[in-house]
């Protein structure tokens, strides 16, 4: 399962020097932020929201929209100025990165996870209008498909996106991951997939329920992939398969048909 179809993640363009400047909706990206819970939200920038007004230009009135409020990312050091980020209807119900994050924290401890090696991986776009979390787990057996540091290894994690200008919903998936998997596929089953609006019936808490409960079912998940790993497939099934019925479903795909090596599947159809 791809992490791109709902919510477009930074993409890579190129700047006169040559260099690889990262953008996400057109906005630049911060270089990621690498560490524990604790390392990442001492960096994470607070928002907030005001009504959406305006000073006349004799300078003496404010006209006020009653309908819109404007979002602005809070001074990080002193002497610096709010920065506006956006605007949105009155309707609209901001959810702070920070709360994103430590609801996840707070699930993760409920459950007795050693939070001190859980690592974080987040990067957001220049003023922090738009966050990706990458929460990956310990590398625990109960967490981990294959050997630690292996090429086959798998680790379970929670992906999230979200915005405080609107720009894109609050989306998470938890699932299994391998790392030498260069083409970025998650694969098995999404043991948690939520999607939603920032609407004032959005309840965060929801968040930290879902993460529980995926938790809870990487047992059974790890199981399945162990059954999948341990079922032995004829060259001469797999190929015939992967011709007749993976090209003509997939326009572009890559599959690990042996350890640590992408095969691309077929080529692409002139549909896609």
């Amino acid at each position: 399962m791809s992490l791109t179809t709902q919510t477009p993640p930074p993409s890579e363009i190129g700047t006169a020097s040559g260099q690889r400047q990262r953008h996400w909706l057109g906005l630049p990206v911060r270089p990621a932020t690498k560490g524990t819970f604790d390392d990442v939200l001492s960096a994470l920038p607070h928002f907030g929201r005001q009504p959406f007004v305006m000073a006349s230009l004799n300078g003496d009135d404010l006209g006020i929209n009653s309908y819109l409020d404007m979002v602005y990312r809070v001074p990080i050091r002193q002497g610096e100025r709010p920065v506006p980020v956006g605007v949105v209807s009155k309707n609209y119900r901001l959810l702070d990165h920070h709360q994103i994050l430590r609801t996840i924290q707070e699930s993760m401890g409920n459950r007795k996870l050693d939070l001190e090696n859980v690592r974080v991986v987040a990067e957001w776009t220049i003023y922090g209008e738009r966050a990706h979390f990458s929460v990956i787990f310990p590398p625990e057996e109960h967490f981990t498909v294959g050997t630690v540091g292996n090429e086959d290894e798998m680790r379970f994690r929670i992906e999230v996106f979200n915005s405080v200008d609107g720009s894109c919903r609050l989306m998470a998936i938890a699932g299994w991951l391998r790392f030498v998997c260069t083409n970025g596929l998650i694969i098995g089953t999404a043991l948690m997939q939520l999607q939603q609006q920032h609407r004032q019936q959005l309840e965060v808490e929801e968040l930290g329920r879902r993460v529980g409960e995926a938790i809870e079912s990487t047992w059974s998940d790890k199981a399945k992939f162990e059954r999948w790993m341990s079922a032995g497939v004829e060259t001469s099934t797999l190929v015939p398969w992967i011709d007749e019925e993976v090209r003509y479903t997939l326009a572009r795909t890559k599959i690990p048909l042996s350890p640590g090596r992408d095969c691309p599947v077929g080529s692409m159809m002139n549909s896609a």
